[in-house]
């Protein structure tokens, strides 16, 4: 199991640029695939639209990159507040967003992150630099930001839209990427990306391989538990004897 990264920063920004390409090539897929009926539904806060999810995604890869500019300049970002995915003000906000916006955003994002990751190379695994990251490496709020939470979103999307199988390939071929390019399974890497399969499979009904993902996923990453503990999407699985408590 590799325990760290290859933190030479050409090397670390060209696999962050890969792993990147990866969940934005999930998105164009997700786009390109969606029917009308799904492309142009309302949803709700507590079902998110295509177009919502998509908009909420891009929102978060704006304020990561507004990150990585400032570590670029030396200078602390602003801080950002969390985001309650069940406030119907927040949900509608996503949703209104014109098609048009949320189409150029997909892949604006990617070539404006990959630029910020270029000015920002030598910050992305120094966190002694940083004394706003607390000690993390910047590295892998990039991973979480840009390619872990968005994954987690199209994939819950698509399985709502019944498509489980689409969704749980999807985040395999990018756990499967990170691996490939020597992400670590510690906090920020593979593990979350491995916690994100275990919600699709507790989405999609596979209780036992839902909660042997999750243990996995807590293994690597302890801190993770206190996502399971208040995420949704492990509400069917959460009962279970062998659920971490």
């Amino acid at each position: 199991m590799t325990t760290r990264i290859d933190d030479r920063p050409a090397a670390l920004t060209s696999r962050l640029s890969a792993l990147l390409g990866c969940a934005h090539a999930c998105e164009q897929a997700l786009l390109a695939g969606l029917p009308a009926a799904q492309r142009d539904a309302d949803g709700d806060p507590e079902h998110w639209s295509a177009r919502a999810v998509l908009a909420h995604n891009s929102d978060f890869r704006r304020e990561q990159i507004v990150r990585l500019r400032a570590a670029a300049a030396g200078i602390e970002p602003p801080a950002f507040g969390q985001v309650d995915h069940r406030d119907p003000a927040i949900y509608l906000a996503c949703r209104e967003r014109p098609w048009p916006a949320v189409r150029a955003a997909v892949d604006a994002d990617l070539s404006d992150t990959v630029a910020a990751l270029d000015a920002a190379a030598g910050h992305l695994a120094d966190s002694a630099r940083l004394p706003w990251m607390r000690g993390r490496p910047l590295w892998a709020q990039v991973l979480v930001r840009g390619v872990w939470h968005p994954l987690g979103h199209l994939a819950t999307c698509l399985v709502q839209a019944g498509r489980p199988d689409q969704a749980a390939a999807a985040v395999e071929a990018v756990v499967g990427a990170a691996r490939a390019l020597g992400f670590p399974a510690a906090p920020g890497g593979v593990a979350f990306g491995v916690y994100t399969l275990a919600a699709v499979r507790a989405l999609s009904g596979e209780r036992a391989e839902a909660v042997r993902l999750l243990r996995d996923a807590l293994a690597d990453d302890p801190a993770l538990a206190a996502n399971a503990a208040r995420d949704p999407d492990f509400d069917a699985v959460r009962g279970d004897p062998a659920f971490p408590a």
